[in-house]
């Protein structure tokens, strides 16, 4: 070949990311990443399945040569999550762990069944019944688990002490539940249900209730 040829070479180097939830730092299960170069070609699609982040890339981050450097690198990373895209850009001038931030700033929202607001009793029992939805990063589901979503609904009496729920139904979008209090006090006047998303985005429902 031409003088010269032999020195030109690539250079290699390894990249690990990891996707977490901004707030919560957990891993943002399921997750898509897509990896494309500096030319626009996309040669990596994988999904979060594990915090143990996308399985490490040996990348070619640039060719040099007698003409000059050839760069493969910044790396394009697209991270989406259902609705939430979010696009990374990462330098590849060493071998790099990177980890990327994804960002939910939807809070979760309640829709509750009972108890209605201003509802009275006498005996100071309350059930509490209703549906903790969200849109973006959602909560975590397990078929044979049912009660790991329990997590993400919490009630209280006096806005201090919080007890987790009772799971009727979970997907990773909607958490049925419901709750009975027994022994409440005449100094009570209000119910707290609060909701908690993967992002740890906190959603507060007070519900006023009067015992006679």
């Amino acid at each position: 070949g031409p003088v010269g040829a032999a020195t030109a070479f690539n250079v290699y180097f390894f990249l690990k990311i990891f996707v977490e939830w901004a707030g919560s730092n957990k891993p943002a299960l399921g997750a898509v990443v897509e990896l494309s170069d500096a030319l626009g070609i996309t040669f990596f699609v994988g999904s979060i399945t594990t915090d143990q982040g996308l399985p490490e890339l040996e990348l070619w981050s640039y060719s040099k040569s007698t003409q000059g450097v050839l760069g493969r690198s910044p790396f394009r990373t697209l991270v989406s999550y259902f609705e939430i895209s979010q696009l990374e850009v990462i330098d590849l001038p060493r071998d790099r762990s990177v980890i990327v931030l994804l960002r939910d700033n939807v809070l979760p929202t309640l829709v509750m069944a009972s108890p209605v607001d201003n509802f009275a009793t006498r005996d100071g029992t309350i059930r509490v019944s209703g549906s903790a939805y969200d849109s973006q990063s959602g909560f975590v589901f397990d078929p044979n688990d049912p009660q790991a979503a329990s997590m993400y609904v919490q009630v209280s009496s006096d806005n201090v002490t919080w007890q987790t729920v009772n799971v009727r139904a979970s997907s990773v979008f909607e958490v049925q539940f419901d709750y009975t209090f027994t022994g409440l006090q005449q100094d009570v006047d209000a119910i707290y249900i609060r909701a908690l998303d993967e992002a740890a985005n906190i959603f507060l429902k007070v519900i006023p209730i009067r015992i006679d």
